[in-house]
């Protein structure tokens, strides 16, 4: 399980992942666009949007590694991560919450604390921890889309 907490930088809208109470990486969030970085084992990955309304990717050593696609009409994603389907959806209709599917069935959560900022990301261990970070970059968005 990951934890996400505000970077302790004044203004910034950079987000800190951690796991077992240590720092695993500094997400970057775009000021303008809805784009991020960050860097994992040494290698820089980063998030970026298909022209137009196109899905996003996330990137890393000139390779793609995820594609999400946003339904255009709510919040939910269709994620694709090599070659198995998963979907980002809230828990509910009103509900800040994200849980992630896998053939309908729940098998992990995003939840941001209400004041705070700070998030835990509770997703499948055999995800890798560069799509868990960019399933969260994803909720994240739209945590600031609603703010």
């Amino acid at each position: 399980m990951l934890q996400a907490r505000p970077s302790p930088s004044w203004f910034s809208k950079d987000r800190e992942i951690l796991s077992d109470h240590r720092l695993l990486t500094t997400v970057r969030f775009g000021w303008v666009r809805e784009v991020g970085s960050f860097q994992l084992g040494g290698e820089l990955f980063r998030i970026d949007r298909e022209p137009g309304w196109g899905a996003f990717l996330l990137t890393g050593a000139s390779r793609v590694v995820c594609r999400a696609r946003k339904d255009a009409y709510c919040r939910r994603f269709d994620v694709d991560v090599d070659g198995q389907k998963v979907t980002l959806a809230p828990r509910s209709l009103f509900s800040r919450a994200f849980v992630l599917k896998k053939a309908g069935v729940i098998v992990g959560r995003i939840e941001r604390a209400w004041l705070s900022g700070k998030a835990t990301i509770d997703l499948p261990g055999a995800l890798p921890e560069a799509v868990q970070i960019f399933l969260y970059w994803l909720a994240a968005i739209m945590w600031r889309r609603e703010d």
